[in-house]
């Protein structure tokens, strides 16, 4: 078999505590890990609480969860949840 160089967008909402730089942080992890994002938006709720929503492309679903991980380690990640597209 050759090499298989699908790849996949997947959307992934972050639900974090509010903080500046945080988006920053975010986007250097996907741009070290070569994640492209096709589209990124976010939206503040009450109590310096904001959702982040990203479609990004990725590999396989091991790819996807070395992501999630990788983002899951910052501070002020209360909960990350795979969308659908």
């Amino acid at each position: 078999r050759g090499s298989d160089t699908s790849m996949y967008e997947a959307i992934v909402q972050l639900y974090v505590v509010d903080r500046l730089g945080l988006i920053a942080e975010v986007t250097s992890i996907l741009a070290d890990m070569k994640v492209p994002i096709i589209s990124i938006n976010s939206n503040s709720r009450p109590n310096s609480r904001t959702i982040i929503t990203m479609k990004i492309v990725c590999k396989n679903i091991d790819h996807y969860n070395n992501i999630v991980d990788r983002i899951r380690g910052l501070n002020g990640i209360e909960d990350i949840v795979r969308g659908f597209i």
